[in-house]
């Protein structure tokens, strides 16, 4: 049987929750304990988890006296989330991705371009060909480029190459 509750309730309850979650969530070391516990295989019903976790590892990234402030401990968290990402395969995330290939020189060398083609390198193409997103044609021409150097030849190479660094870290 379920409990009814007034609408009052059910708010004060849920608000203190999201509030508990929202404080959680801003702790790059709770967002590393997630990846070890989501590691080595995102699930698809984590997809809104990760892209609101993907939007704090960019926040985190742009903000340098954060960076420091920890000592640059948790560098890795966007690229972390950034391979869960690339397994679920949305196409949608690539234009995430490309942003935060481009917040600085580090994430622009460190940042694959293999997250951003999780749904597949075509896929990828025919999506941003379309799009009048904001840096899509970028990043387009990005990708596109990188499938001429043959980038893409080994994605299952790479992948397992991802998922066994970070099952080390």
């Amino acid at each position: 049987m379920v409990q009814e509750v007034t609408p009052d309730e059910f708010l004060a309850d849920v608000t203190g929750n999201l509030d508990r979650a929202h404080r959680q969530l801003r702790s790059p070391a709770f967002r590393e304990a997630l990846y070890r516990h989501i590691h080595p295989q995102a699930e698809f019903a984590q997809l809104s988890l990760l892209r609101v976790l993907f939007s704090l590892e960019y926040d985190y990234r742009s903000n340098e006296d954060a960076q420091e402030e920890d000592d640059y401990k948790y560098f890795e968290n966007i690229y972390w989330c950034a391979l869960f990402l690339y397994q679920i395969g949305d196409v949608t995330d690539v234009l995430p991705m490309w942003r935060a290939k481009n917040i600085d020189m580090d994430t622009g060398c460190g940042f694959d371009v293999q997250f951003m083609v999780g749904a597949g390198p075509e896929e990828t193409c025919a999506f941003l060909e379309q799009s009048e997103e904001p840096g899509a044609a970028q990043a387009l021409d990005y990708i596109q480029a990188s499938l001429q150097t043959g980038a893409f030849a080994d994605l299952k190479g790479w992948h397992e190459g991802r998922v066994s660094y970070y099952a080390d870290l």
